[in-house]
């Protein structure tokens, strides 16, 4: 099984991909390519063509999912039943080609929700518990960027203000009563990743709980993708190993920080390598992928079918 995912980062106006003349495809604007993953999808329908007119010696079967980006929801509404394969492969690692990923880690949403009491912020502010104060509490005392065991915490977005007011434009004399912090927790591992979890609770719960103005807290978590790992001597990693080492690439094993199709693909009993297709700045203006390395995409997966 081949996968690859169809959408990319929205941008406007529409994306006009141009070959310059160093063979590298950029868009026209200079904007996202959204190489990341049309890249592979390109070198699949390519694919396609070929394995129609001269069929390759095993059945393949093409999995192109919706909605990665927003932490692989389309591979996750899966119905893994559907699939006969056992291995597949994922071509949609942003690094130089010739990567092969050995894991990469779990994902936890998290999400919490201040509730304080609003009151008049010039006649009775005594009377008031800031919910915002709160949630800026939190934000002070979470863990944040990369933690000494490999886990990452990011607070993605803070917001807040007296309950139903108008975001854009909320009255300044109220004690803010209702605020949302949301953010993830990444580990490469199931227990690192629950430390990492549990130490951002017990921060939310201090922040919620301070003595002198306490807010009620309630904490939504929500793990979108579980961390793998492949074995040593693994027998999909060593097929790519392979197929890369016949078109002239030196496989280059590494591990990833971020998550692809392949988290969801390995937790439902579907062995997935994830690999490198040589694009760069993903998600970026400027993003940009050679030629060379869409060819090479194309012999790779042709390969490892062939074998």
């Amino acid at each position: 099984m081949l996968c690859a995912h169809l959408d990319t980062v929205p941008v406007t106006p529409p994306i006009v991909p141009v070959l310059g003349d160093d063979g590298t495809w950029r868009d026209e604007r200079g904007g996202v390519l959204g190489a990341d993953n049309k890249a592979t999808v390109a070198a699949l329908l390519v694919l396609a063509d070929r394995w129609s007119r001269w069929p390759p010696p095993v059945p393949v079967e093409l999995l192109l999912t919706v909605q990665e980006e927003p932490q692989l929801r389309g591979v996750t509404a899966l119905d893994p039943t559907t699939l006969r394969a056992r291995t597949g492969y994922v071509v949609d690692h942003p690094s130089p080609f010739g990567g092969v990923v050995l894991g990469a880690p779990g994902h936890l949403r998290f999400e919490a929700r201040f509730r304080g009491r609003a009151a008049h912020a010039g006649i009775a502010p005594e009377a008031g518990r800031s919910a915002v104060r709160a949630a800026a509490r939190a934000v002070l005392a979470l863990p944040q960027g990369r933690l000494a065991d490999g886990c990452t915490v990011n607070v993605a977005a803070v917001s807040g203000g007296p309950a139903g007011a108008d975001p854009a434009d909320p009255p300044t004399n109220v004690v803010p009563d209702a605020a949302r912090l949301v953010g993830e927790v990444r580990g490469p591992d199931a227990d690192a990743l629950q430390r990492a979890v549990d130490a951002v609770e017990a921060a939310l719960h201090d922040a919620a709980h301070e003595p002198d103005e306490p807010v009620d807290l309630e904490i939504v978590l929500e793990q979108r993708f579980a961390p793998y790992r492949h074995r040593g001597g693994d027998a999909a990693v060593e097929r790519a190993s392979a197929a890369l080492r016949r078109i002239g690439i030196e496989p280059r094993p590494f591990a990833d920080a971020g998550g692809s199709d392949a988290n969801v693909l390995q937790l439902r009993g579907i062995t997935t390598v994830n690999l490198s297709g040589g694009n760069r700045d993903a998600h970026r203006a400027g993003e940009s992928v050679d030629d060379e390395d869409l060819s090479r995409t194309v012999a790779l997966l042709d390969g490892l079918v062939r074998g």
